[in-house]
């Protein structure tokens, strides 16, 4: 009986305890597990300047992907592509592969399939080098991304798709400050041939000890063919200079010149070496940049010990085929008829003209390679810049605004 007494008490007892708040017991699940952000990849910060740079793209990974492909977009009005490559935490062995067919559009595709899976964290997946078109404000607020030409998918190392966005990168205007340069330069062409300098300048302050330099030079081997690479001007006697022409063939060409005495202090504009190609035969008529790279020669500036003595703002330079271009277009008012007498300027060039009674207006020979803005001076209508760059004959149409 005392056993039974016992019993009800510890049960009313645990009836008590149980209304009681904080001893009330619940059954025991397994924990949810923590809500994690997505997999991201970023589409950077695109400083343009009026230097070649580069932007990294990266992603926020999870450590499971072995595989990314999408397609980033940009203003080609803005911004021109020099090339891709690996970002510096891609497992090695990874290949990339690009998609050039609508760059004119300014979209890029790109893919990526490595062998092995991606490290875990903030990562660097690809590298894009860019140089600003001359002559224009920043007008595109980001980088995008979208699935034309190559579409957006992230895998694992079975195939199955992984979840991801692709977030915008930002674009922010600025100038190159570096206080030492290398530059490309287009001389005049001889009897069909492109002639480009490589020079070296200082500002502000002097060399000290600069003996030897390292970079390789990059074409567009559809419209030109390497003739040679010459010793410049400006090297000091006893000065050798060897190439690495194992990427010739996809229009890469590796210098290093090796001098044993300091350059003189105070140098300015340097010839270091004389790019000399050869055009195309039937290749359109444009502006087409030669541009520096690190493959198959990291770029690099030594001195007689092989230390490294200062990193240079890199210029990249553009070679003229068929000099002159045109650009004509039409005025219309809010209604599409056309306006006339009404005049049309380029910004950051002299020439303006003024629409005819049909509201055509015609500049017949401009400089290719040129960006600018077409603005338009109406006391009746307002008319919104028209940003351009030619690289070929263009025909426009603006209309105004009540």
């Amino acid at each position: 009986m005392k056993d039974q007494r016992k019993v009800a008490l510890t049960s009313f007892a645990f009836v008590l305890l149980m209304l009681i708040p904080g001893f009330t017991q619940t059954e025991t699940v397994a924990e949810a597990p923590a809500a994690t952000d997505i997999r991201r990849v970023n589409g950077g910060n695109w400083f343009v300047n009026d230097c070649q740079g580069y932007t990294d793209l990266r992603m926020d990974a999870f450590g499971d992907e072995a595989a990314i492909s999408f397609t980033v977009n940009w203003n080609p009005h803005l911004i021109q592509f020099l090339e891709v490559k690996n970002g510096s935490n891609l497992p090695q062995g990874s290949e990339i592969t690009v998609d050039k067919s609508q760059l004119a559009l300014g979209r890029l595709g790109i893919s990526i399939v490595s062998p092995t899976t991606f490290p875990q964290g903030n990562i660097s997946i690809v590298r894009i080098s860019h140089v600003t078109v001359a002559g224009f404000e920043a007008f595109t607020p980001s980088v995008t991304f979208s699935s034309s030409p190559t579409p957006q998918t992230t895998r694992d190392i079975s195939g199955n798709e992984l979840q991801s966005i692709f977030v915008s990168g930002g674009v922010s205007w600025g100038f190159c400050d570096a206080r030492t340069f290398m530059t490309l330069s287009e001389r005049p062409a001889v009897a069909g041939t492109a002639m480009v300098d490589v020079n070296i300048s200082e500002f502000f302050s002097q060399f000290s000890g600069e003996t030897s330099f390292r970079f390789s030079l990059v074409w567009d081997r559809s419209r030109f063919t390497l003739l040679s690479v010459q010793p410049g001007t400006g090297l000091l006697p006893g000065t050798t200079v060897t190439l690495d022409e194992s990427r010739i063939d996809q229009g890469r060409v590796g210098v290093s010149i090796n001098g044993t005495d300091p350059l003189p202090p105070f140098s300015q504009n340097l010839n270091l070496a004389k790019l000399q190609l050869s055009r195309v035969a039937g290749i359109d008529n444009g502006s087409f940049y030669v541009h520096f790279s690190d493959s198959p020669v990291g770029i690099a500036t030594l001195d007689a010990s092989g230390v490294p003595r200062f990193g240079s703002g890199l210029k990249v330079g553009r070679i003229a085929v068929g000099t002159r271009t045109s650009l004509t277009g039409i005025l219309r008012r809010p209604s599409g008829q056309p306006l006339a007498n009404t005049d049309v300027t380029l910004q950051g060039t002299p020439l303006s003209t003024r629409t005819s009674s049909f509201g055509v207006f015609n500049f017949p020979s401009i400089s290719h390679g040129i960006g600018f803005r077409i603005q338009v001076r109406s006391k009746r209508y307002r008319f919104a810049s028209l940003p351009i760059y030619l690289n070929h004959a263009a025909d426009v149409e603006m209309r105004g605004l009540e």
